[in-house]
C-alpha cells in the first residue's frame, strides 16, 4: 500500500531523558521578575542554577541566550519539589532557549537551570557566557472575529493571547497586515501550555508566507498564543533592528460531518480557503484515507488532527493524488480532517480554485496469519517503498517473525508499529506506542522473537534496508509470523 510522510507535531519527538550531570553544577543565584543574570561555562561548569519565587497561576517566559558561538542552549524549569515541568533547546532563536509562556502550577522557589544540549545525550563541549531572563507576563484576550493590532519592538518582546473556547472549535488562527524589518513566528499552545498545536514558524513580513493552517481546539479551555520576532543568528550577529507590526485574528469554520466509508467533495477559492470535516473512531481501528484532484484544477492538501487537536498526518494531491492505508487510530474520539488550497511549490496560493474530492474508509491491509509466509516485492510502481500487513495480537503472546530474501536483492527491512504500551506502574508515564526494527546489509533471512507487550493491531512494514529509492528493480522477500504460545 502507498504510504506518505507522518507529520507529528515535534514536542514528542524532542523528549529527553535527563541524567544528573557528573560535572559540577554552578548556581543558586537568584533571580526576580524583570531580572536577568549572567552566567559562564567552563570543563568543570555544565550547569548553573538561578532559583526564583513564584505563585500559582504567574504566566512567566525565562529565556537563556548565548553571547558566544556554538554554545547551544538549553534551559530546564523545575518545581519547588524538583520536579521537571517544562524545558526548551531552540525557541529562543538560533541555539537559544525559551521557556514558556508557562503558568507556574503552584507557590514556591522554583529553579532554571541553565545548561547545553543535550542533558543524557553526548555531552556539548562549547563554553562560553550566556544571559539568563526571567519576566512575568499578562495574556491578552482574543475573541472570534474581533482582530487586534499589536507591535513588537524589541527581540526579546513575547506578546501572549489567551483564546478561550467552550466547545470543540476549528479555527483559524493568522497574522496579516504584517510590516516592518524581521521575521515573526506564531505559536499556539495546548491547554496544558507543553505542546505546540501551531507554528508557523519564522513568518516573513514580505511575502512568500507559510501555508497556513487552522487549529483543532478539542477540549473546552483557555488556549495561549505567542507571537514573538525570530531572534538574531550568530552568522548575522547586527542584523537591522527588529519592528514589526501587524493584526491578529481568530476565524471559527464552520464543520461538516463524515462517516467511514464517506467520499466528500468541495471546491477551494479565496472565499473558501478551507472545507473542515468530523468523523469518529475508536482506538485499534484500522483506516485508509485517499484523494484526487479535478484535472487542470488547484491541488489540495489534507491535514488529519488526532482528538487532543495534534496533527499527525498530512497528504497532497501535488503529484496528482494520495493514499494513505494504512491509517491506525490509537485514540477514541472525534477526528478532524481539513481540506486546503496546496501551494505546490508556489506561493501564495491566493487567487487560485481548485476542486478536491477524498474517501475515508477501512483499510485494505493484508493480515498475517501464524504460520503462513506471504511473498512480495518492493519497490512497486508509483513511489510505493513498502509493503504493510497486519496482525492481531494477544498481550503476552511470544511470536517468531521471520524475513528471508528471495533474491540477492533484497535485503531485509522490517519496521513494527504496535498500539500503546501501558506504564508499568501506576502513576509511571505511558511510554507511546510499540516500535520495533530490524535492518540488515546484506540479502540472507532475518529471525526476531518477541513476546507481545499488549493487545491489538501490529502493523509490519516490510522494506529494503539498503535500497536507494532511486533503484529501478524490485526486490522478493518472504514473510512470516509464528505464535509460540502464550
Amino acid at each position: 500500500m502507498r504510504s506518505t510522510k507522518l507529520l507529528m507535531l515535534l514536542a514528542s519527538l524532542c523528549l529527553l531523558l535527563i541524567v544528573p550531570m557528573t560535572a559540577l553544577a554552578q548556581g543558586g543565584t537568584e533571580l526576580a521578575y524583570g531580572g536577568s543574570a549572567e552566567g559562564q561555562f567552563t570543563d568543570g561548569v555544565t550547569e548553573v542554577l538561578y532559583t526564583f519565587t513564584g505563585s500559582a497561576g504567574d504566566l512567566i517566559v525565562a529565556r537563556m541566550t548565548a553571547n558566544t558561538s556554538p554554545l547551544d542552549s538549553y534551559l530546564i524549569l523545575r518545581d519547588p519539589s524538583g520536579t521537571q515541568v517544562a524545558y526548551d533547546d531552540d525557541d529562543g532563536g538560533s541555539l537559544n532557549s525559551m521557556v514558556g509562556p508557562f503558568a507556574l502550577p503552584v507557590d514556591g522557589t522554583y529553579t532554571l537551570v541553565a545548561t547545553r544540549c543535550c542533558p543524557g545525550s553526548a555531552p556539548n563541549t562549547g563554553e562560553g557566557s550566556f544571559v539568563v531572563t526571567l519576566e512575568q507576563t499578562t495574556a491578552q484576550p482574543l475573541t472570534t472575529d474581533q482582530p487586534i493590532t499589536f507591535d513588537l519592538v524589541d527581540a526579546q518582546q513575547t506578546l501572549i493571547y489567551t483564546y478561550a473556547v467552550t466547545e470543540p472549535l476549528v479555527a483559524w488562527i493568522h497574522l496579516s497586515d504584517l510590516a516592518g524589518v524581521g521575521q515573526v513566528i506564531l505559536n499556539v499552545l495546548n491547554l496544558n501550555g507543553d505542546i505546540v498545536l501551531y507554528d508557523s514558524r519564522m513568518m516573513d513580513v514580505q511575502p512568500p508566507a507559510p501555508q497556513p493552517a487552522p487549529v483543532y481546539f478539542s477540549q473546552p479551555g483557555s488556549y495561549l498564543i505567542t507571537v514573538r520576532i525570530q531572534a538574531a543568528s550568530f552568522e548575522d550577529p547586527t542584523p537591522p533592528a527588529p519592528s514589526i507590526s501587524g493584526t491578529l485574528s481568530a476565524v471559527e469554520l464552520p464543520t461538516m460531518p463524515m462517516a467511514i466509508g464517506d467520499t466528500v467533495s468541495g471546491t477551494l477559492d479565496d472565499s473558501q480557503p478551507f472545507d473542515v470535516y468530523t468523523f469518529d473512531a475508536t482506538k485499534d481501528q484500522l483506516l485508509s484515507l485517499s484523494g484526487s484532484t479535478e484535472a487542470g484544477s488547484a491541488p489540495f492538501d489534507a491535514l488529519l488532527y488526532d482528538p487532543n487537536g495534534i496533527q499527525i498526518l498530512y497528504n497532497t494531491t501535488t503529484n496528482d493524488a494520495f493514499q494513505f492505508d494504512p491509517m491506525q487510530i490509537t485514540l477514541d474520539g472525534r477526528y478532524v480532517v481539513v481540506a486546503r488550497r496546496s501551494d505546490n511549490g508556489q506561493t501564495p496560493v491566493d487567487g487560485t480554485s481548485g476542486s478536491y474530492s477524498f474517501t475515508l474508509d477501512v483499510s485494505g491491509t493484508a493480515t498475517l496469519v501464524s504460520g503462513q509466509e506471504v511473498t512480495g516485492e518492493v519497490p512497486l510502481p508509483n513511489n510505493v517503498y513498502e509493503q504493510v500487513y497486519r496482525f492481531d495480537g494477544v498481550q503476552g503472546q511470544r511470536v517468531r517473525i521471520t524475513l528471508r530474501s528471495l533474491d540477492n536483492q533484497y535485503s531485509p527491512g522490517l519496521y513494527v508499529n504496535g498500539p500503546a504500551v501501558e506504564p508499568s506502574a501506576p502513576g509511571q508515564p505511558n511510554p507511546g506506542n510499540y516500535n520495533m526494527n530490524i535492518n540488515s546489509s546484506v540479502s540472507g533471512t532475518a529471525t526476531f522473537e518477541m513476546v507481545l507487550p499488549t493487545s491489538g493491531i501490529y502493523l509490519f512494514r516490510v522494506a529494503n534496508s539498503t535500497m536507494s529509492s532511486t533503484s529501478s528493480f524490485p526486490g522478493h522477500y518472504g514473510l512470516m509470523i509464528e505464535v509460540l504460545g502464550e
